[in-house]
């Protein structure tokens, strides 16, 4: 009986302790945090507004320097045969081509006519037209790209979705999980939904055959992490298999992410007001 209670008076005394520790540790993290607030110097509008233009500098630096990568393992080159420099300027005319040859089929010019229009930036930029064009006509007077983004806004201000019957998330994936619903049944709901069936459809497990003999194997995508590139004609296979695919694109974002890592994130990257 002593013994025992000898042990609950140690758990008890241990307990305490950690309490305590916990408490000073909270105690030293509040006046730390005071005291760097105050060392912080409040950022004027002007000193604000500076800060996010170099910051959206440094973004799109990065992107570009990601797309360059990727357009560069995509056409089946190596790296490291270039530097970044010409893996930009290829990336530049490759998505210059894009847009132009885009801008050919879905909006009926003439390759002179897009360049002197200056669809040259991307695949978006044609997007953005079509639907102008197609807002237009459905309104039946012209609009403008700013037009078209007041519209988008007014829509999506005025959307109903989501509702007080639609999903929450984790009701997607306890429903995918266990094939039934969690509460309420939703069937119906989903299928008068878009926004609900799609939540569903992205919870469920993507469920692929076997690999094949010529699909890539560990160590191949081991090989594009670590210097981006595929054995000389390994990289077709990927047209014809999505496993594959999906997998080697995963492959080449880490060494993306490796060669030219994600700037980190800044409190001003969500307008906070950190010299408050």
């Amino acid at each position: 009986m002593g013994i025992a209670k000898n042990i609950v008076y140690i758990l008890c005394a241990f307990l305490l302790i950690l309490g305590l520790i916990s408490l000073a540790g909270e105690v030293f993290y509040k006046i730390s945090y005071k005291i760097n607030r105050k060392r912080r110097k409040k950022l004027t509008p002007e000193e604000k507004e500076a800060l996010r233009s170099k910051r959206r500098e440094e973004f799109l630096k990065i992107a570009t320097q990601h797309c360059a990568l990727r357009n560069t393992m995509d056409r089946g080159l190596k790296v490291s045969d270039f530097t970044m420099d010409q893996m930009i300027e290829m990336y530049k005319e490759d998505t210059k081509e894009e847009t132009i040859q885009m801008a050919v089929k879905h909006l009926g010019m003439t390759r002179e006519e897009a360049i002197e229009k200056g669809f040259v930036h991307g695949s978006t930029q044609v997007s953005f037209e079509v639907e102008r064009r197609r807002e237009s006509k459905k309104l039946g007077r012209e609009i403008d790209h700013k037009d078209l983004l007041d519209i988008y806004r007014e829509r999506l201000a005025n959307s109903e979705y989501p509702g007080p019957d639609c999903l929450e998330p984790w009701e997607a994936k306890e429903y995918i999980k266990n094939n039934k619903w969690p509460g309420e049944d939703k069937t119906a709901h989903i299928e008068s939904c878009t926004g609900c069936h799609i939540m569903v459809d992205m919870e469920k497990p993507v469920v692929y055959p076997p690999p094949g003999p010529d699909c890539y194997t560990q160590a191949e995508l081991d090989q594009v992490v670590e210097t981006g590139s595929l054995s000389d004609g390994r990289l077709d296979h990927k047209n014809y298999c999505q496993q594959c695919k999906n997998k080697l694109s995963s492959s080449q974002q880490d060494f993306i992410q490796k060669m030219v890592p994600n700037q980190p994130y800044h409190p001003i990257d969500f307008d906070m007001d950190f010299g408050d």
